[in-house]
């Protein structure tokens, strides 16, 4: 009852007021219009919040949209109610009484919803007035008993009604914490259809955060497999659904769907992206000279740093997998131009010489087919001192590869003397000509 009274008598003066009047009353003090916005706007801009009020009050109640000798065209009603809810807002903090603050706080909650009464599109847009609306909840929460459950219903009705506009505030600042209240709330389907609003235009911090709302929206990804089929029932053809799915069934490694679906989205958009997933597939199911040709038309459609990175590499390993080896390493050199702190590379060229020695030697390895792997070790040491993230692997490889080096009887009958330098190419074999580089007697 004593809170009643109280906004009563703050807005007493207020909208209700105007309806029992056949015309406005004269400004506070009997000051002409245009003499109580100048006392209104001196106050607040010196924030005399107190005696700013009642000329405020008169403002916004009997004059929202002009001022009597104010130029035409020119008075800003709109910024006077955005005055009024900083002098409620600031009386609110200087009141000691917590049933007074919230009178004030309630008062300024007024003023967001008679501005969106008083003005029409072109005039304000009522949304950004929801957001602000919904930031005073969100910040007075203590004082509102349900404040930042007000807050989020006022955030996903604007976002609902214009997603692309939210999601470029703040990378979907309002878009993330509203799906995240939805989902703590167990709003499935709510969640789920602010996905879908907002998604398309989604910023790529946006989407990373939505993927992360997926996840926890279902229990496991055969139920989200489940929802995604009954969605692609009303466009079969939804790329956004389509990727999704292709990208759940390789995770779960249901091979023939994720083919299925990858290779109609090849189809019908034969993206960067879309052809990654396809050579992926491709190479995983050991379809190497499939996966070439495709990791091959992905380098002419991207320019994204890691993705050639990653597609020279699969390049590499997928030409070493078909023997022709030095098509591999021209693929493995090229992702090590693109990071030269980039380990893999240089293993992947180790591999591919130790493949090439099982290739040349047909099983039968003598001395020279021996010395090859001196340049294997050789690409094992490169690799350890760009990237200290291989040691492990270069360890293990050094195990496998040392004992088949050159013994010392192999490397007195050869004249190999440690420390000197030769060529791998022809003068080992017939077979090591493309390779052509120097190695060091170990």
């Amino acid at each position: 009852m004593i809170r009643r009274i109280l906004l009563l008598l703050i807005a007493i003066l207020g909208a209700n007021a105007l309806k029992a009047q056949v015309a406005p009353p004269a400004p506070p003090n009997g000051l002409s219009p245009i003499a109580a916005y100048s006392v209104w706007k001196e106050n607040v801009d010196n924030k005399l919040y107190e005696m700013a009020l009642p000329y405020g009050r008169w403002i916004v109640t009997h004059s929202p949209k002009d001022i009597t000798g104010y130029p035409a065209g020119r008075f800003n009603g709109p910024k006077q109610f955005s005055r009024m809810i900083e002098v409620y807002e600031n009386l609110a903090e200087e009141k000691k009484d917590p049933t007074v603050r919230e009178a004030y706080l309630d008062s300024a909650i007024q003023m967001y919803d008679q501005a969106i009464q008083t003005f029409v599109d072109g005039e304000i847009d009522p949304n950004d007035w929801k957001l602000n609306k919904g930031r005073f909840y969100q910040k007075n929460t203590n004082y509102f008993g349900n404040g930042l459950s007000v807050a989020y219903d006022l955030y996903e009705e604007v976002i609902m009604d214009a997603p692309e506009d939210i999601n470029s505030i703040a990378d979907g600042y309002y878009i993330q914490i509203t799906l995240a209240n939805l989902v703590s709330q167990g709003e499935k389907e709510r969640a789920l259809a602010m996905i879908d609003a907002v998604e398309a235009t989604a910023s790529e911090k946006l989407l990373s955060v939505i993927d992360n709302v997926r996840d926890k929206l279902f229990d496991s990804p055969e139920e989200r497999i489940t929802f995604l089929q009954s969605q692609l029932e009303k466009n079969e053809n939804d790329l956004s659904i389509l990727g999704e799915l292709a990208d759940l069934y390789s995770r779960l490694e249901y091979f023939d769907e994720a083919t299925e679906i990858a290779m109609k989205l090849y189809k019908l958009a034969p993206t960067s992206k879309n052809t990654f997933r396809v050579a992926k597939i491709e190479f995983d199911n050991a379809i190497y000279r499939e996966a070439i040709g495709y990791y091959e038309q992905v380098l002419n459609k991207t320019s994204d740093k890691d993705t050639l990175k990653e597609v020279n590499l699969r390049l590499a390993e997928s030409y070493k997998n078909v023997e022709s080896y030095e098509k591999a390493r021209s693929f493995a050199r090229a992702a090590s131009k693109l990071d030269s702190q980039w380990g893999q590379p240089y293993l992947m060229i180790s591999e591919i010489y130790a493949a090439a020695v099982s290739n040349c030697s047909g099983g039968q390895v003598d001395r020279n087919d021996k010395a090859v792997y001196w340049l294997v070790l050789d690409y094992l040491d490169k690799a350890k001192s760009v990237d200290s993230s291989t040691n492990n692997i270069v360890a293990r490889r050094y195990n496998s590869y040392t004992p088949v080096t050159p013994s010392v009887e192999d490397k007195f009958y050869q004249g190999w003397e440690k420390g000197i330098t030769f060529q791998v190419d022809a003068t080992l074999k017939s077979c090591y000509s493309w390779i052509n580089e120097s190695t060091t007697v170990r």
